[in-house]
């Protein structure tokens, strides 16, 4: 039997031995109680088939009252002592063909009495599919009644379903087809709350999402964060088939839910990193943070993902000074590790950042050169113009001595003393952005950054004499224009202090005609939270609201005229 010896056979069935040996043919061993059956389904030699048939014509015509019916009575459905038929052996060891054979001989129209003949009732159809073997499962399935077949689809001790085994198949087309045949199972939870759905993305199967979603797309809202798992074990082409499906979508289910892959992402390598960041909308959620106020980049420092921290540190469009909830920003994260490990200190050395540096205005990720014109000549004018200022005094001077007329006054003295000041910090200026170009970049940064607060201290000296420079030669003839003018420097001053209260009260006094619909993506890279995304949606939609009310107002009216 185990060598697959068909003439032996042949000659034995057509000699005097052939009835007493047929008998033999439901015979058991006395460890196993494996019959000749048994072993047939656990030999692996060709002709193991051709023999089997055999032996059941063999039977057949020995036994000519043999009933179908009658499982209990048939050798080749005969149970051993693991509890297994023939037709569990050849599953187990990948014979499709001799189980289709097995199948077969029960010739009822019902499958149902040879299932429940092993127990537990979905052993044979589980096997089917834990085993690849794709024509068995099928015909199982086809002579299945759908109103009673759950109990062989499903087990009933831990809940798991036929839907449970085939994100672990390795043959894509036998998998598919079993999607597209019982897709009601895909959401059904075992006792441990896990589905199929689930268990797909701790596996990583694209090809079993890919199905899943083509079939039924409104899974893909069933489980809004199932993805994290696929992020964590690194299967990122499961999770590129969930995204592919609906990337826009995806992207909205992010920013609705305060979470992305790039809080969960776990890869082993920098160009892993790289590559992944190429995924459709992966780069509009690089500063989306999480119910935390935490940033993918908050994320990764924590995790002591180096790789991560580069690859997000060298985008453009990476804010890493947004706080979370702790006030606590990536950029201060990363300091500290660059204090305690030496790694940390080379990576963003190579990159040419260092955290350590703390700046007002201005990120590592700024144009410097063109900041650095800018600013160059701004203070080159208000240089010249404070100069020009100190020789041109208000009240002129003594032809005599050249002694300045209002020298004792105290406004003039406040003027004198604010055009030096501002001709000292402007010049102060100049002279760190000249050495801002022979430094290092993080050198460079801060004396850029630096050059902007001095440049406005310079800004509100220059306004300031020129305040007192004209109260000087206009109060003695006009008291009231005098104080106007100091109202209009003064507060001038005043909101050129806080940026955001010069943005706010520019937009209270210039209101734009027509604002300009807020990009949610946009607002993500700024680090806005989803509150407040969905405070100034709402804000839109009652403006938008107004509108349409006033213009309907207007074409009632228009129609009544």
């Amino acid at each position: 039997m185990k060598k697959g010896e068909v003439w032996l056979f042949e000659y034995i069935l057509n000699s005097k031995w052939r009835s007493p040996f047929v008998k033999l043919i439901g015979a058991t061993d006395y460890n196993e109680r494996n019959n000749p059956f048994h072993v047939a389904a656990t030999t692996n030699h060709e002709s193991t088939n051709q023999v089997v048939k055999l032996l059941v014509e063999a039977y057949k015509e020995e036994f000519p009252n043999w009933d179908v019916s009658d499982i209990f009575a048939l050798p080749w459905f005969a149970k051993n002592k693991a509890n297994e038929g023939p037709l569990h052996l050849a599953i187990q060891n990948q014979h499709e063909e001799l189980a289709l054979d097995l199948l077969k001989l029960h010739q009822a129209d019902d499958i149902n009495e040879l299932l429940d003949y092993y127990v537990p009732e979905h052993t044979t159809l589980f096997q089917a599919i834990e085993n690849n073997c794709p024509q068995v499962a099928e015909h199982i399935l086809s002579r299945l009644d759908e109103d009673t077949w759950s109990k062989y689809l499903k087990d009933s001790f831990d809940g798991r379903n036929i839907m449970h085994l085939v994100p672990m198949l390795t043959n894509e087309k036998f998998g598919t087809w079993l999607v597209n045949e019982v897709p009601e199972f895909i959401t059904q939870k075992d006792v441990n709350g896990q589905s199929a759905w689930d268990k797909a993305y701790e596996i990583g199967p694209a090809w079993f999402i890919k199905a899943v979603l083509e079939k039924d797309p409104t899974v893909f809202n069933s489980a809004p964060l199932v993805w994290t798992k696929a992020c964590e074990k690194g299967h990122v082409s499961a999770l590129c088939a969930f995204i592919n499906h609906n990337p826009g979508a995806f992207r909205d289910l992010c920013i609705e839910h305060k979470d992305s892959p790039l809080h969960h992402i776990r890869l082993p390598n920098l160009t892993g990193y790289e590559e992944f960041l190429q995924i459709t909308r992966m780069k509009d959620l690089i500063n989306l943070q999480d119910s935390k106020g935490v940033t993918p980049l908050h994320k990764a420092i924590q995790n002591g993902d180096l790789f991560l921290t580069e690859t997000l540190l060298s985008l453009d469009k990476i804010i890493y000074d947004i706080e979370d909830d702790g006030n606590v920003s990536a950029i201060d994260l990363l300091a500290q590790e660059c204090d305690d490990k030496q790694s940390w200190d080379r990576m963003c050395k190579r990159i040419g950042l260092d955290p350590r540096i703390k700046t007002t205005y201005f990120q590592s990720k700024t144009n410097l050169l063109d900041v650095r014109n800018s600013l160059f000549v701004v203070a080159a004018l208000l240089a010249t113009i404070t100069f020009t200022a100190g020789f041109t005094l208000p009240g002129g001077f003594n032809q005599d001595t050249g002694e300045a007329l209002l020298a004792k006054e105290a406004a003039f003295l406040v003027f004198l003393i604010s055009d030096t000041l501002a001709l000292f910090f402007s010049m102060l200026v100049l002279i760190c952005l000249i050495w801002s170009m022979v430094y290092d970049s993080s050198k460079s940064l801060v004396l850029i950054d630096k050059s902007m607060v001095l440049l406005r201290v310079a800004l509100n000296c220059t306004l300031l004499a020129f305040m007192t420079g004209v109260y000087i030669v206009v109060a003695p003839k006009s008291l009231w224009a005098a104080i106007v003018i100091i109202v209009i420097i003064g507060a001038l001053i005043g909101i050129s202090v806080n940026k955001n209260l010069l943005y706010d009260v520019l937009d209270k006094l210039i209101p734009s005609p027509h604002k300009k619909p807020r990009d949610r993506i946009r607002q993500v890279e700024l680090g806005i939270s989803s509150d407040q995304i969905h405070l100034l949606n709402t804000r839109g939609e009652n403006s938008n609201e107004d509108s349409q009310n006033a213009s309907q107002r207007k074409e009632d009216l228009d129609a009544v005229v």
